[in-house]
């Protein structure tokens, strides 16, 4: 049975605990049964409108046992994520029961110099609020969001939340906002405090929507069970890495305790789930001599080949010249396609503006056409030529097997 299998389960409550003001079949039952064999209970819900003792009285009505500290709203698992990066005052785009959990959290509101905007539950939002939370964001303050959903389903239909606000002001910042909610493993991680004493393994999430429930499970390398009455159409989510895939699924929680349903192991992975994948090249250039050319990048010390994006309606051969020509004025010979690489491990990157892209990066072995100039300093990155052998650290890792497929004798592109 799968409650043999876990000591801990993390449940979404909307489709999954109850719908509307009541609770799904099984769902009171399953719940005891778990409690009585001891497992620990948490509920995760990406509600950041109500505070938790208005949720716990809900629940209670339908007979579901429930205490505060086992419940996390985007709201207050934002307030505890909050308190433990020692931010204190925050420029608040939400409601008074917002502010009233950052109350309890012991953070105050500063419309003057907030250390962080963050944005909360709001369905008044003025230009007014997104101006000034965006030029505080602009100034050097951190922008956190309790939750991204675009839109909730309401009586009149589908309506917009928060992730909309967020938006806008993302729109008008220039920056992404550090999500709290689920799809993030910040609200996961909220949730396992109290529980250090558990494995990992033995913790699963159980939700109703994949790309919130399973893929924040899985990003904070937890196991996730999908409640469902038919399987997702796999064309939404082809991949074979793709982290919203749910381990399991089971039409209801009393199926947890039914003999028919197994688990796969997940395995965590190191690295985030990309928001989009972007276009990139490596150029390998070569002198005469059999030098490469390398720079050292300012932002962060490391040596590197020269790299760049793909820019909108720029075919691949003037990415690769504008990109060595923006470490060096030398002109190349393209010589040949050296190798594709998208290894997630290296590839998926955070931006500089917060976005995590996994970049696809094509190489090409290039030779310089001209006379090589000596060695310099431009005004960021500091250019060398260097011997393959004697590469000089640190030197991105990735890039000593871009380089080392490009020196193969052979014409065979590489695909890693």
């Amino acid at each position: 049975m799968l409650a043999d299998q876990f000591d801990a389960f993390f449940l979404d409550l909307d489709g999954v605990v109850y719908i509307g003001g009541q609770a799904l079949p099984g769902t009171v039952s399953t719940l005891q049964r778990l409690r009585a064999l001891g497992k620990r209970i948490r509920f995760l819900t990406n509600n950041n409108c109500s505070r938790r003792e208005q949720i716990i009285k809900r629940l209670r009505r339908m007979g579901i046992e429930a205490h505060k500290e086992e419940l996390f709203t985007a709201s207050w698992a934002t307030c505890l994520y909050l308190r433990q990066q020692g931010i204190r005052r925050v420029y608040l785009v939400g409601s008074s029961d917002n502010l009233l959990e950052l109350r309890e959290a012991g953070i105050a509101v500063d419309e003057e110099k907030p250390e962080a905007v963050v944005v909360g539950c709001e369905d008044e939002l003025t230009y007014a609020e997104v101006d000034r939370a965006a030029r505080f964001v602009r100034q050097g303050a951190r922008f956190i969001a309790s939750m991204a959903d675009a839109v909730y389903p309401s009586p009149a239909g589908l309506a917009a939340a928060a992730g909309a606000f967020v938006a806008a002001i993302e729109t008008a910042s220039g920056r992404k906002a550090v999500v709290i909610g689920k799809p993030s493993a910040a609200m996961f991680l909220e949730a396992r405090q109290g529980l250090e004493q558990i494995d990992p393994a033995r913790i699963v999430m159980i939700g109703d929507t994949p790309a919130s429930d399973i893929l924040g499970a899985h990003q904070a390398g937890l196991h996730a069970i999908l409640i469902a009455s038919v399987a997702p159409d796999t064309r939404l989510y082809p991949g074979t890495r793709d982290m919203r895939q749910p381990d399991a699924i089971i039409p209801d929680l009393s199926a947890l305790f039914a003999e028919t349903y197994t688990i796969r192991a997940w395995k965590p992975v190191p690295y985030s789930w990309p928001q989009r994948v972007v276009p990139g090249i490596t150029a390998i250039v070569l002198d005469a001599a059999g030098n490469v050319l390398v720079c050292q990048r300012s932002s962060d010390g490391l040596w590197s080949l020269p790299t760049g994006p793909v820019e909108p309606g720029e075919t691949i051969e003037e990415a690769l010249r504008r990109t060595v020509a923006g470490e060096t004025d030398l002109p190349v010979h393209i010589r040949r396609l050296s190798g594709v690489y998208s290894e997630p491990v290296s590839q998926i990157i955070s931006a500089s503006t917060g976005e995590v892209v996994h970049i696809i990066t094509t190489g090409f072995l290039c030779e310089a056409i001209e006379e090589p100039a000596a060695n310099k300093a431009g005004e960021e990155n500091l250019v060398r030529w260097i011997d393959p052998q004697r590469l000089p650290e640190p030197f991105r890792p990735a890039h000593h097997q871009w380089l080392a497929d490009a020196l193969q004798q052979t014409e065979r592109a590489f695909i890693r």
